[in-house]
C-alpha cells in the first residue's frame, strides 16, 4: 500500500510511519509542522534505514491536498491532524472545532475527488461522556462528551459515517485511549511544543529537572486513592493498530469504530510509582485543583479491536515508562538546534 499520514510528523503519525514502513509500505507524510519537528523524517530514516515521502502543508489546504494526491498513487489516508487538549478546548472550543473538523472534511472531500477509498481516523476516547457505562465499550452509541474536544470529536465521526455512506468510502475509527511511551529506540517519542498536559511528558520533564515539581490534577475523586485513573496504551500498540486497520479498510466496506486500550486502569499515584521503580529517578509532586471535563476513570472495552482487527496491546506501563524515560533522556543530551536541524 501506499499511506498518505495527515499529521504524520506528530507524535502517534510518526511511529505509525516507523511501523507501516517497517511492513513494507511506501509512506507519505503531511505536516505544517505547528506541533511537530522537521527531523522528524530524518529520524523515522535513522529507524528504518529510509526516507518517508513528505510534504510540508496545511492539510486544510485543498490546493495543497490536490498536488500531494496528484503526485502519488494513494491507497489510503490515515488522519491523525487535530487539536487534542481537553483543557485547550475549554479555554478556545471554537479554535478546537475548527482544527479538528476542518481537516477532516479537507481530507474527505480531496480523497473523494481523488478516488482513494480508504480512510482511518484517529479518534479519542473523549467522545464517551459522562453517562457513558465504565468501562467504555465501543458497541454502546455515542450521545455526548464532557468536552469541546470530545464533541468535535464526535461531529468528525458522524461526517465520516456519512461520507462512508454517500461516497463508498471504507473508514476505520480508531479511539485511542491514554497513549504513552516512545519508540524503544529513543529517536522518536512525545514532544509537545507547550507546557505537557500528559501525565508521561510530565513525569519525564520533572525526572529530566525541566519541570520542578509534577502536578496531581485532583486527589478527590471516587476511585481507590482518589486520584483520576486512566488506560494507557503504549504508542507502539497504537501504531501496529493504524497498520491494522489500514489493511482491514482496503477488504471491507462501511464504517467501523473501535477502542484502543488495554482495559486496564492505572491511577495518577499508580503510574507515578512505577515510574519512580522503572527509572530509579523519585518525582517531587504536588497536588493541584482537578482540571475540567476530566473524568474520574477512563478505561476501554476492546471488544472490536481484538475480534475484528485482531490487535491485542503487546506492551506494559513498565515498558510506557522506561520507554518515555529513554527518549526523555536523548533529548536532554541534545541542545534545543540540534534536536530541531532537518539533517541528524
Amino acid at each position: 500500500m501506499t499511506i498518505l499520514l495527515t499529521g504524520g510528523c506528530g507524535y502517534i503519525g510518526s511511529h505509525a510511519a516507523v511501523e507501516m514502513m517497517a511492513a513494507g509500505c511506501d509512506v507519505i507524510l503531511a505536516d505544517d509542522f505547528k506541533n511537530s519537528s522537521r527531523s522528524i523524517p530524518m529520524r523515522i530514516w535513522r529507524i528504518t534505514g529510509k526516507l518517508p515521502a513528505s510534504y510540508e502543508i496545511n492539510v486544510c489546504d485543498m490546493e495543497s491536498l490536490d498536488k500531494v494526491f496528484g503526485e502519488n498513487n494513494i491507497d489510503c489516508v490515515i488522519h491523525f491532524v487535530g487539536t487534542r487538549s481537553i483543557s485547550d478546548s475549554f479555554r478556545s472550543p471554537m479554535r478546537c472545532c475548527r482544527n479538528n473538523l476542518d481537516s477532516v472534511l479537507s481530507v474527505l472531500e480531496a480523497m473523494d475527488k481523488h478516488s482513494c477509498k480508504s480512510f482511518v481516523y484517529c479518534s479519542s476516547a473523549a467522545v464517551y461522556g459522562p453517562s457513558a457505562a465504565v468501562p467504555y465499550s465501543e458497541l454502546e452509541p455515542i450521545t455526548d462528551a464532557a468536552s469541546p474536544y470530545g464533541r468535535a470529536v464526535i461531529t468528525a465521526e458522524r461526517l465520516i459515517e456519512d461520507a462512508a455512506r454517500s461516497r463508498g468510502i471504507s473508514a476505520v475509527i480508531l479511539r485511542c485511549f491514554n497513549v504513552a511511551g516512545a519508540h524503544p529506540s529513543g529517536i522518536i517519542g512525545e514532544l509537545p511544543r507547550q507546557a505537557p498536559t500528559n501525565l508521561l511528558p510530565q513525569l519525564t520533564r520533572t525526572a529530566s529537572g525541566e519541570l520542578q515539581v509534577f502536578h496531581i490534577w485532583g486527589d478527590d475523586y471516587p476511585t481507590p486513592d482518589g486520584t483520576g485513573v486512566r488506560d494507557y496504551v503504549h504508542v507502539m500498540d497504537i501504531a501496529r493498530a493504524c497498520m491494522s486497520a489500514a489493511e482491514y479498510a482496503q477488504t471491507h466496506e462501511g464504517c467501523l469504530a473501535v477502542n484502543l486500550g488495554t482495559g486496564k486502569g492505572t491511577s495518577v499515584l499508580e503510574m507515578l510509582s512505577i515510574f519512580e521503580r522503572t527509572t530509579g529517578v523519585e518525582i517531587p509532586c504536588v497536588v493541584a485543583p482537578k482540571r475540567e471535563g476530566e473524568a474520574a476513570e477512563c478505561i476501554s472495552e476492546s471488544v472490536r479491536s481484538i475480534g475484528v482487527l485482531d490487535w491485542q496491546p503487546e506492551f506494559t506501563v513498565e515498558d510506557i515508562c522506561r520507554d518515555a524515560w529513554n527518549w526523555q533522556r536523548h533529548l536532554t543530551e541534545m541542545n534545543q538546534e540540534w534536536a530541531e536541524r532537518e539533517v541528524i
